[in-house]
């Protein structure tokens, strides 16, 4: 069973966490339908888990742990 990702965001919000995803294009659109919500961390597909965790990780850091109402992207590195 499929959960419409804005029911995810809304969730999300209520419980005071942000959302982590590789949909991008729709987690977008619904930051700029509100921006009200505790944070998206949107992330390019990496199949080195581990340093996906680390940028994540980073990202959360730089942002001084304060994603509300923040859209973050994460990008996989270039070869």
């Amino acid at each position: 069973m499929r959960i419409p990702d804005s029911e995810v965001l809304n969730f999300a919000t209520k419980h005071k966490r942000a959302v982590v995803t590789f949909d991008r294009r729709d987690y977008l659109n619904l930051h700029k339908q509100n921006s009200e919500h505790s944070g998206i961390i949107v992330c390019t597909y990496d199949p080195d888990l581990q340093g996906l965790a680390d940028r994540i990780h980073q990202a959360i850091l730089d942002e001084q742990d304060h994603l509300e109402n923040k859209f973050v992207r994460i990008y996989r590195p270039q070869s």
